[in-house]
């Protein structure tokens, strides 16, 4: 969930526009309130439109699983937990 990954804080905003965020129109076209996490779920729209794209598993060349590991980092680094869980976390 976009509104639990940090706590108190929600970043929902952040997954519209396919990953870019809300857009700044104060600051003229293009501009848009894009996360420092957030090259994931744009890589993953863009994978998902490719011209390329296949959808019969025999055809494919490439295949994306797509995780988003910049945001799964955000929701146990910022969380209260203890050094223990967060090293193994690392090791899984």
């Amino acid at each position: 969930e976009c509104n639990d990954i940090l706590p108190g804080v929600n970043l929902c905003s952040y997954f519209k526009n396919e990953g870019f965020g809300e857009v700044i129109e104060n600051l003229g076209q293009g501009w848009f309130g894009t996360h420092m996490y957030s090259l994931e779920p744009i890589l993953h729209s863009r994978f998902l439109k490719h011209p390329c794209r296949v959808y019969n598993e025999t055809q494919a060349k490439l295949f994306y699983v797509p995780y988003y590991g910049g945001f799964d980092v955000l929701r146990w680094h910022f969380r209260n937990i203890s050094d223990d869980v967060k090293d193994q976390l690392g090791i899984e």
